[in-house]
């Protein structure tokens, strides 16, 4: 766990520390303003999306521990067997889009996949020897990873999958305050470095309509439950 926690920090701070260097060329990056919005509107959806997944996976996971020692299949689970990172990707993602230049999205896919095939694959050993025929069943009908376009996703509820009530019931749900806020500073410095100047109203107000839409699309999905 500690070594798996230290790999991730690690590749976290690259990350940062790579962003700054590719602030220092700013011809990689696109000059196109309304594309680079878009971006930014669609990357921090990103980041609460995964945000909220990852605080309702752990949230699942915790609670039905305690009930029994049966395999967790539900909520998230029954959409991606890892959910948690399948949030995490969601939130680099939307990084990505808001900091890096749109093309070095392969890049990020790439290193996440690395690690994360690297990780699950020592995890999936051990779950298989834990829960036996029932984890064989359940990797038959739930994917490893991206959720399938399937009857069976599209009965699933978005309150199931991004409840509110228990993303903000964890650790995870303090992301939510830090995270969009870390998303402003990158923009905003991406803009400062990049084009020499920076409109913190006009990235605020695109931040703040991503977040209004993601709420209502989550609040139209509990009216309908």
């Amino acid at each position: 766990m500690k070594k798996r926690v230290f790999i991730d920090g690690a590749l976290m701070h690259i990350a940062i520390i790579f962003t700054g260097v590719l602030y220092a060329f700013r011809d990689i990056f696109p000059n196109n303003l309304l594309v680079d919005n878009i971006l930014d509107f669609l990357g921090l959806i990103a980041i609460l999306k995964g945000i909220l997944l990852r605080g309702n996976a752990r949230y699942v996971k915790k609670e039905f521990s305690k009930q029994s020692n049966e395999l967790i299949a539900h909520g998230p689970y029954s959409l991606t067997r890892n959910p948690m990172y399948l949030g995490s990707f969601s939130i680099g993602m939307g990084f990505v889009m808001i900091a890096w230049p749109w093309w070095m999205i392969p890049i990020f896919i790439a290193v996440f996949y690395w690690r994360f095939n690297n990780t699950t694959t020592k995890e999936e050993k051990e779950l298989k020897t834990i829960f036996g025929d029932t984890y064989d069943v359940y990797c038959k009908k739930v994917p490893r990873f991206y959720p399938k376009y399937n009857k069976q996703l599209f009965k699933l509820k978005a309150y199931e999958i991004y409840n509110l009530d228990y993303g903000f019931r964890t650790k995870e749900g303090l992301a939510i305050w830090y995270l969009p806020l870390g998303a402003v500073i990158m923009e905003t410095l991406q803009q400062y470095f990049v084009l020499g100047a920076f409109d913190l109203i006009e990235i605020m107000l695109i931040f703040m309509s991503a977040f209004i839409t993601l709420i209502i699309a989550i609040a139209i999905s509990y009216h309908k439950k």
